[in-house]
């Protein structure tokens, strides 16, 4: 299988299976799905789901949104994945592996089950109720703490702090863990300083809830996370951690964001050019001013543009720019 490029092994021994053949895996499975039991079919539909809307960029769609919608999703496939391996306890670290955190918190044993992603009206908060209803669905509504699935919930639009939540009942004790997940874009460092700041503006817990603990997370696709020490009950990834946390899909384009260099703002158009900060700056307001003469039309005239400007190109930049 690895000769024929199907699955990578990686020097620890890990067995990886690169997204591109996810699409393949689901096509045969259309015909042949009906030996699958409860997990597999679960597993198999997050996949669906994940394929459905994260790996055709729309148009319409901003960015950050694709981000969040990928975010739940890939929670989905972890969560169903452990499902479908026979797992239906597991430790909170687990489900966040590869991401770095601190506290004993982690280590609590929680149920799982189906897992499915549900995009609320609801804004989480300590006003949450715990029945929430579906955005754009009418009124189909669901306990998104005790339910028959495990609901991965969008939060809804505005709601400060949170994109991305879901309530773990443990196993040992009464209560719950309920996981927080803020997605970032922003092109500079999150230094200690930034993170306290996030962290202050997190909604507090939901008051209909007894024997709760949070924990919060901070996932960062364009920036380095430079801190000293992780606060207590955080988890983070930056973008040099995403492979490790995402596995397989960390070059997935619902995870990799384009930068449109027609329509971007500064912060994000500097982190395609190479030197320090303030020559990215300078860079990134001249493309703007340019692409106000008229669009900019391939990778090719961005190049050329950048080098009349006495700049230089990520490496990386061609695989992450869009025109």
């Amino acid at each position: 299988m690895v000769s024929n490029g199907m699955c990578l092994i990686h020097n620890d021994g890990t067995l990886i299976v690169p997204f591109h053949l996810v699409s393949h895996v689901l096509e045969r499975q259309e015909s042949g799905g009906d030996g699958l039991d409860e997990y597999e079919l679960a597993l198999l539909t997050s996949l669906k789901e994940l394929s459905a809307n994260g790996e055709i960029p729309l148009p319409n769609v901003p960015a950050w949104l694709s981000w969040e919608s990928f975010g739940a999703h890939f929670y989905c496939v972890r969560i169903n994945s452990f499902l479908a391996l026979g797992h239906k306890e597991l430790l909170v670290s687990d489900i966040l592996r590869g991401t770095r955190f601190k506290s004993a918190v982690f280590q609590t044993r929680v149920h799982i089950r189906v897992a499915k992603v549900f995009r609320s009206n609801e804004q989480y908060g300590p006003d949450i109720p715990r029945t929430i209803t579906q955005h754009g669905a009418g009124y189909n509504a669901v306990d998104w703490t005790e339910g028959q699935y495990l609901q991965v919930v969008l939060n809804g639009d505005g709601g400060p702090g949170v994109d991305i939540f879901f309530a773990l009942k443990r196993k040992n004790d009464p209560g719950y863990i309920v996981v927080l997940d803020q997605r970032k874009r922003l092109g500079s460092q999150i230094t200690q300083l930034g993170l306290s700041a996030y962290l202050s503006k997190i909604p507090g817990k939901p008051k209909f809830m007894d024997n709760v603990d949070l924990v919060v997370g901070l996932m960062s696709n364009y920036s380095k996370i430079e801190v000293d020490e992780i606060p207590n009950s955080m988890f983070v990834a930056s973008t040099s951690e995403s492979s490790k946390f995402h596995g397989s899909l960390f070059d997935h384009p619902g995870c990799t964001i384009a930068i449109d260099v027609n329509s971007g703002l500064q912060t994000s158009i500097q982190q395609l050019f190479l030197g320090v900060q303030q020559k990215r700056d300078r860079i990134a307001e001249s493309i703007i001013e340019h692409r106000k003469k008229g669009r900019i039309e391939s990778f090719e005239q961005l190049a050329s543009i950048v080098s009349e400007l006495g700049g230089e190109l990520d490496p990386l930049a061609k695989g992450r720019t869009k025109f």
